[in-house]
């Protein structure tokens, strides 16, 4: 699920705005990083590799699902938005929380899966709960461009994560720069 977390995050930001610009622009994926993993329920290990001056990221990584995932687990995605890197970072979208299964017949299904479904042993969006397993993606490209017409400039800053009973067992967060 790490890996989707961080796939997820960035499509959402796709799949979410009015376009607001277009063109040519120097945008930028800046680190991408485990916050939390409660290391009982999962072992995961994703690995970024940065190409063009960080305009695009390859991501390759696996994921040791030690436990059940069903609409009892929590998936919670805020996106805070800066002008500069110095300026203060504000809340810019707040998503619903949403259960996973609820969030996999939905945002997964409609914006993530047919994209790294070919480049992952991904979970079909119909099959919640998830029983314990591991998942893995290789070689699959995030391009910042892709996400120039949804955002305005400025700095983000996306973080996911993982509940159960209130409590993080997993969290990624992933810095984006629209120039």
């Amino acid at each position: 699920m790490s890996v989707y977390l961080v796939q997820l995050f960035a499509l959402l930001l796709l799949g979410s705005g009015v376009p607001v610009q277009g063109g040519e622009h120097n945008s930028t994926i800046g680190e991408i990083s485990k916050t939390h993993e409660d290391t009982t329920m999962f072992v995961a290990d994703l690995r970024v590799k940065y190409q063009e001056e960080n305009t695009s990221a390859v991501f390759n990584g696996e994921l040791k699902m030690l436990t059940s995932l069903d609409n009892d687990w929590k998936v919670n995605i805020t996106i805070l938005k800066a002008d500069s890197p110095s300026s203060e970072y504000k809340v810019h979208k707040d998503y619903p929380v949403m259960g996973v299964c609820d969030l996999m017949g939905s945002l997964y299904k409609n914006f993530i899966y047919d994209k790294i479904k070919d480049y992952s042993n991904a979970p079909d969006p119909k099959n919640c709960p998830l029983s314990p397993q591991d998942f893995h993606i290789k070689e699959y490209t995030l391009h910042a461009s892709k996400l120039e017409k949804y955002l305005s400039t400025g700095f983000y800053i996306v973080d996911a994560q993982l509940l159960n009973n209130d409590e993080i067992k997993l969290g990624y967060q992933m810095e984006i720069v629209i120039a």
